[in-house]
């Protein structure tokens, strides 16, 4: 969609959400990669149309598009941590960083350093829970008791979630 169809649709979403009191994340650029069924080729996003989408829009959090991508990839992505800055400096709003799951724990340092209020790693969550899922079936195909078919899936991802919350938390350590 046009920068001129994504604020006017975003800006009613935040009339919207204002009656909830919700607060609501306006996304300007391409990530990448495979979100939902769709493979999508990735466009940065541009400082100057930030400005103008955050101003216009009254957004609560903007999501860029810095190099993440969405999904599994094979290659690591390349964080444009300059345009990060950048937009940190003109926007003076918090980002949320979508498409970050794989990332290195430096990787989400800089991004935190940045500006990174947020960070979605979605893909490394639901990863890990279905291998575990496939392994737990492949063991016991016969059973009826998903609570033992999911233990150790929910144990994987309670080890993920507080490494990184550790991390983000900020103890690099």
């Amino acid at each position: 969609m046009s920068l001129k169809e994504n604020i006017d649709f975003t800006k009613s979403a935040v009339e919207i959400a204002g009656i909830y009191n919700a607060a609501v994340e306006g996304k300007l650029g391409k990530l990448g990669g495979r979100e939902d069924a769709e493979e999508t080729s990735q466009q940065r996003t541009d400082p100057k149309e930030a400005i103008k989408f955050v101003k216009e829009t009254g957004i609560d959090v903007f999501v860029p598009s810095i190099g993440t991508v969405y999904g599994v990839h094979e290659k690591k992505p390349k964080l444009d941590l300059d345009l990060l800055s950048k937009l940190d400096e003109g926007l003076k709003i918090g980002m949320v960083i979508h498409g970050a799951s794989g990332l290195t724990e430096r990787n989400y340092r800089d991004l935190i350093e940045r500006g990174a209020v947020k960070i979605n790693v979605s893909t490394a969550m639901r990863t890990s829970y279905l291998k575990n899922i496939k392994k737990a079936l492949a063991k016991a195909p016969e059973s009826t008791l998903p609570y033992e078919i999911t233990a150790q899936a929910r144990g994987d991802i309670k080890k993920i979630v507080m490494e990184l919350m550790r991390l983000f938390k900020g103890q690099w350590d």
